[in-house]
């Protein structure tokens, strides 16, 4: 209906074409295809279900066949049905939505653990989700016209020979479908030799048929490449979903994934100078990553923003008290952050342990282990971890 297809009335014609689909099992509607005004030179089918199946045919195409050669082009069709190649069309869709869903993780690890990513990412001044939602489009484009022109187009063009090939079994003979051939060809203008890729060239389809008229076996041959063709397909995408999710793909999204959610942050932070949450999550995946230089300027930035925040100064002081780098610790500042801690909330033990830390830290031995007792009585839970520090302050020295 909705190519205005009307359906192709009693005659001569409707009655050798039913005859003869009779004869090979078949049953459809059969319907005009005004496609292009009826004046194109083709015929299809559309459908699985014999109730809902309809055999379109251009009325140019039924005014310039014989019988004979319009029962070879119906064969052809009748090819496509027996083949199964609708539904063989629709797995090799499914096949790629089924690597392309399977390809999208990996594809964004990928993306987000190369270092020209994130070169973009400063030169474009751009979001780092729209980066990676725009390379992912980017290359699943690519392949996509990739899979559809090459590999669907070798599928669909093997298709079409198997079905020319079904006259063989439906006629006898393919001298009729040739013979159709050369009339499309002759009334088509220069197209004999034409080729594109979904289909073979008409005249590579005539001389492929016309081998197979002397050697028989060759349709057997062809039926044989196309089945192994579908299984081999079938493996390898089996193959490749299993692949994409192998070998040391979490260790490399931990990692990838460590390092986009700091751009991400980093992004959001020039769009929000003023997020202290956001600079004190910047500082924790900078730590979590050893990036102390890195860690201690987010954590100051975020301590500007929030200088009531004693948690913040907490952690900050810590920082500078057991930084990797010795080069990078500041007993000095990490004190004053302490005692700035403990006046805002002095009360739980972890940030009288970093005071006590630093008052060792700062030579004051006495004071911190003092400020250590004091933190077993707020936190009797992890009393013996308090003790053993007070034992360390007692027998080391800082550093």
């Amino acid at each position: 209906r909705l190519w205005n297809c009307q359906p192709l009335e009693q005659g001569d014609k409707r009655s050798e074409i039913e005859k003869f689909c009779r004869s090979q099992d078949f049953s459809s509607e059969i319907y005009y295809w005004p496609l292009f005004e009826g004046q194109v030179l083709t015929a299809g089918i559309m459908g699985i279900i014999p109730r809902f199946r309809y055999l379109l045919v251009t009325r140019a195409l039924l005014a310039m066949l014989d019988k004979d050669e319009l029962e070879s082009v119906v064969a052809h069709e009748i090819g496509h049905v027996k083949n199964i190649h609708i539904g063989l069309y629709a797995l090799l869709f499914l096949g790629f939505s089924v690597l392309a869903g399977s390809a999208a993780e990996p594809l964004a690890v990928f993306f987000t653990g190369r270092d020209w990513f994130y070169q973009l990412l400063d030169l474009l001044e751009v979001s780092p989700e729209g980066l990676i939602a725009f390379l992912s489009a980017v290359s699943m484009l690519v392949v996509m016209v990739l899979y559809f022109r090459f590999l669907f187009g070798y599928f669909i063009r093997n298709f079409e020979r198997q079905a020319d090939l079904y006259v063989f079994k439906a006629q006898g003979t393919s001298q009729p479908l040739i013979r159709s051939f050369e009339k499309i060809a002759s009334m088509g203008g220069d197209i004999r030799d034409k080729k594109n890729w979904h289909h073979f060239g008409i005249g590579e389809r005539i001389d492929y048929l016309d081998k197979c008229e002397r050697h028989r076996y060759i349709v057997r041959n062809h039926d044989y490449k196309v089945y192994v063709s579908l299984v081999l397909y079938f493996v390898c995408v089996v193959l490749s979903v299993w692949a994409l999710h192998q070998g040391k793909t979490e260790e490399i999204a931990r990692e990838s994934g460590a390092r986009y959610g700091r751009a991400v942050l980093e992004y959001r932070l020039k769009k929000q100078p003023e997020n202290s949450r956001g600079f004190q999550l910047l500082g924790q995946l900078f730590l979590e990553n050893r990036l102390e230089q890195k860690a201690i300027e987010a954590y100051t930035r975020a301590f500007d923003l929030s200088p009531d925040d004693a948690q913040l100064a907490n952690n900050l002081a810590w920082l500078l008290l057991t930084a990797r780098k010795k080069s990078l610790r500041d007993p000095v500042q990490a004190l004053q952050l302490a005692q700035k801690a403990v006046g805002i909330n002095g009360q739980e033990g972890f940030i009288l342990d970093t005071l006590a830390s630093a008052k060792w830290a700062n030579g004051f031995v006495d004071e911190a282990i003092v400020i250590e007792r004091e933190a077993a009585l707020h936190d009797p839970s992890h009393r013996e971890y308090y003790n053993q520090q007070a034992k360390r302050f007692r027998l080391q020295s800082w550093q």
